[in-house]
Formats: C-alpha cells, structure tokens, sequence
C-alpha cells in the first residue's frame, strides 16, 4: 500500500513540473542540435589561430638575361688630310738691308678630335719645273713628294683650325725660298695624306 502511494505521488510531481514549464513558455530541447562554425570574418582569418597562412606562387615573370659584354670599339685609324686650305700673305717685315721676315695664315678644317698634331712642310724644289708644265703649280694632287725636298716649317696642336707661318727671304726680287707649302694631321695610329695649302707656278727658264 505504501509504494503504490510513493508511486503515485511522484508521478503527480512529474505531471505538475511538465505543467508547470509549459505555462512558463518553455519548449521542449530537441533530440540532437547542430552546431555550426562561426563565419571568419576578413579579422579572423588573418589573425585568428586556426587561421591557415597562404604563400603566393611565385610570378611567371620572365627574368631579364643578362646583355653581352659591349663589343670595345675599334682603334681609330690615321686621320683624314686637313680640308679647305686658304693660304694669305699677312705682312713682312724687313730685318736688315737683304731679307724680309714674311707671314702667311693659313687656315683649314679637320673632324673634332681625329688629330693631334698637324706638320707644315715647305718644298724647296719646283718638282714640275718642265717646259710643258710652264704656267701650272709645282705641285699637283697625286704626286708623289720626295722626302729630301721637304723642310719641316711648322707643328700645331690637333684642335687648331689656322696657324701663322713664317720664313725669312732675300729683300730683293726672286722666288720664295719654299715653291709649295704642305700640311698633314698626325695622331697615334698614323698620318694623313698630304693636303697642298699653296704652290707656285712653274716659271720656265725665268731669271732672277
């Protein structure tokens, strides 16, 4: 008799708890509840710890070769023979009774820095001192000069585009004591040819 009161007194509990959480608007827990991820915001994937650390590929760039060694430039060869020649009588000044200290400018034209020096010559002989060469220069182009005939008047500096030239004669009538003046450059990997900066003219048979 005593259980069968214990019985029913707790199964009165059970109905009055049920009764009592349903009045309260309580609802009854389902059998199983997921439980889903957070969504990772842009703060936690970066800086969260179960964030995964990403590594870029490296770029398909192509690297640059490297460019061949510059080929050296060649040595420069002989420079051109001076162009433009003009010969001008500047003055003389007469140093005693018998010879005269004359000056003559001379001026041509040579590529920036394909010289270092440049040589005046005087030719101390008419090298065309012929009959049928009467009336013409001493010196024409193409000929070949003898090395005996030339006397060294002058040296000037590769960037000079004029000089003064000067040699001393007798004061009285006759022929200048050079019948062609020459000029040529030089520079370390050799000479130019000659260039004629003045001549006179054959004089056949004259007397002075």
């Amino acid at each position: 008799m005593l259980r069968r009161l214990r019985a029913s007194a707790l199964v009165v509990g059970l109905a009055l708890v049920s009764a009592s959480l349903a009045g309260c608007g309580g609802a009854a827990l389902p059998s199983s509840v997921a439980v889903e991820s957070p969504v990772a915001t842009e703060s936690t994937a970066s800086t969260g710890p179960t964030a995964a650390t990403v590594t870029e590929a490296p770029s398909d760039t192509p690297v640059p070769a490297t460019p061949a060694p510059a080929t050296p430039s060649p040595t420069p060869g002989p420079p051109p023979q001076p162009g433009d020649p003009t010969w001008t009588y500047i003055g003389g000044v007469v140093g005693d009774s018998s010879t005269v200290l004359e000056t003559y400018r001379a001026t041509w034209t040579e590529p920036e820095g394909a010289a270092t020096q440049f040589l005046f010559y005087g030719v101390t002989t008419c090298l065309r001192y012929t009959a049928a060469n009467d009336g013409t220069p001493c010196v024409v182009k193409g000929m070949k000069i003898p090395s005996k005939s030339l006397v060294l008047l002058k040296k000037v500096k590769g960037t000079a585009r004029s000089a003064d030239v000067q040699w001393t004669r007798d004061a009285g009538a006759g022929p200048e004591p050079y019948w062609t003046v020459l000029v040529r450059a030089i520079n370390a990997a050799g000479k130019s040819k000659f260039t004629i900066m003045w001549s006179a003219d054959v004089c056949w048979e004259c007397a002075y």
